[in-house]
């Protein structure tokens, strides 16, 4: 699992003065009318991850359907059904295969390796037709399966923060990224 927090964003331009680009243009109306479900655009800086993301009204399609809708063991990269765009949940969750021909979130490896966790930017960029959200990660960790970190509503800014806060103890590297109850991550 891979938890980020939302550093910033930006329609533009990015105002953090490191040399990654958020302005891609991402073309959105052919991207909706291969596929209307599309709702994001996903790059991973430092991998070859970078997907459409497409989001249905279950958790289940994609898994099995590629972006074309084509039946496909692949699957999409894809969102949470319970997760909104228009206004980014505390937890947007984002699924994807870890593909052994290091396809989909097949480079999500690279993550964990020295060079990736020495480098100065560890950033998610997640496109949406009006928004360029940039995420700085602040946490890397593999665990056995479970469902804790799927969890996209909180009943409080406390549990929130415990969330968090069990969040960045799992992980691997220490990021030294400071999370408050107005953080929204991606996982």
């Amino acid at each position: 699992t891979i938890e980020t927090n939302n550093d910033s964003t930006s329609n533009t331009e990015n105002n953090n003065n490191t040399n990654y680009n958020t302005n891609t243009i991402i073309d959105f109306t052919s991207l909706k009318t291969s596929n209307p479900d599309t709702v994001a655009y996903l790059e991973v800086l430092d991998t070859n991850i970078s997907y459409p993301v497409v989001q249905t009204t279950d958790n289940d399609y994609y898994l099995t359907h590629d972006f074309n809708k084509t039946y496909s063991q692949r699957g999409a990269i894809f969102a949470d059904y319970r997760n909104s765009f228009d206004t980014l949940s505390k937890n947007t969750i984002i699924y994807g295969h870890h593909r052994l021909d290091n396809t989909m979130f097949g480079q999500i490896d690279v993550l964990f390796t020295n060079d990736y966790l020495q480098n100065k930017d560890h950033i998610i960029l997640l496109k949406t037709e009006n928004k360029t959200y940039t995420f700085k990660v602040f946490s890397v960790y593999e665990i056995d399966p479970e469902v804790y970190y799927l969890t996209t509503s909180f009943q409080s800014d406390s549990s929130y923060l415990d969330f968090l806060n069990t969040l960045k103890q799992r992980s691997v590297f220490n990021f030294n990224e400071e999370l408050d109850a107005n953080t929204k991550i991606i996982t």
